[in-house]
């Protein structure tokens, strides 16, 4: 199973649309797990799982008690999700105390089986849990929005992922930036966009603003099922052709 984590150390850069939309394209072809790796569980919420019993906190914090497969939960034939809860928070406390930290989700994600591609939502920080994910991945793929701070924001993400390749993870690549509400009307984005590309970063593409993405969250469906006409649904198929692409070429 190849793992990619959708990361970045700020929040509000469309983290959770991106695994959302990405592991029902993906999903079409290939059998998906998505993790909420995020306390705010904003994943959770996306797949109408806030009331699950048994998520990722309780099977890292008993892991004798509930195995991780009966905490997966399907939402179709090819996609299922592990959700989170609010608990994930101080259990990442308690994590720290434990020998190889960093590896637990490597370790716990070991057990899953049948599926051909994990997707890990990750929050929007650079804490204990993102390096289990990013110590379990394969790849990462970075949401930004194209403004001033958020590419801060980047650059210093980037560094972290430099610090993991030379530490604990020599082998995770960048599969790319997704550069989310985008207007190509404004020189700004613009702009942004093109010191994205001169720093030498893959960029799977650029989804726009539309009012239609919140409504699909709200009622629990991809953009691309909630209204395949739209043109962010478009955006997001070419992303996912890529990401595609990308599994197999890594495989």
């Amino acid at each position: 199973m190849q793992v990619i984590a959708i990361a970045s150390g700020k929040g509000g850069v469309g983290k959770t649309t991106t695994t959302h939309t990405l592991g029902w394209i993906l999903s079409e072809k290939l059998n998906v797990l998505m993790l909420d790796l995020d306390p705010q569980c904003s994943l959770t919420a996306c797949c109408n799982l806030s009331e699950a019993e048994g998520t990722i906190a309780d099977v890292l914090a008993t892991p004798s008690k509930l195995a991780l497969a009966q905490a997966i939960r399907p939402l179709s034939k090819k996609l299922s999700m592990l959700p989170s809860s609010p608990e994930l928070a101080s259990l990442e406390l308690s994590l720290s105390a434990k020998i190889s930290r960093e590896t637990i989700i490597k370790r716990m994600l070991a057990t899953a089986t049948g599926y051909d591609l994990c997707l890990i939502d990750c929050s929007p920080s650079t804490g204990l849990l993102v390096l289990n994910a990013l110590t379990a991945a394969n790849g990462v793929i970075l949401p930004v929005v194209p403004e001033a701070m958020n590419l801060y924001a980047l650059r210093s993400f980037l560094d972290v992922l430099d610090e993991i390749r030379a530490t604990v993870n020599p082998g995770l690549q960048t599969v790319g930036t997704l550069v989310n509400f985008y207007n190509a009307r404004s020189n700004h984005h613009q702009q942004a966009l093109d010191e994205i590309n001169r720093a030498d970063i893959p960029v799977l593409g650029t989804v726009g603003r539309t009012i239609r993405i919140a409504e699909a969250v709200a009622a629990h469906e991809p953009i691309t099922a909630y209204e395949a006409a739209n043109d962010r649904s478009t955006e997001y198929k070419a992303i996912a052709k890529k990401v595609k692409q990308w599994l197999e070429k890594h495989n």
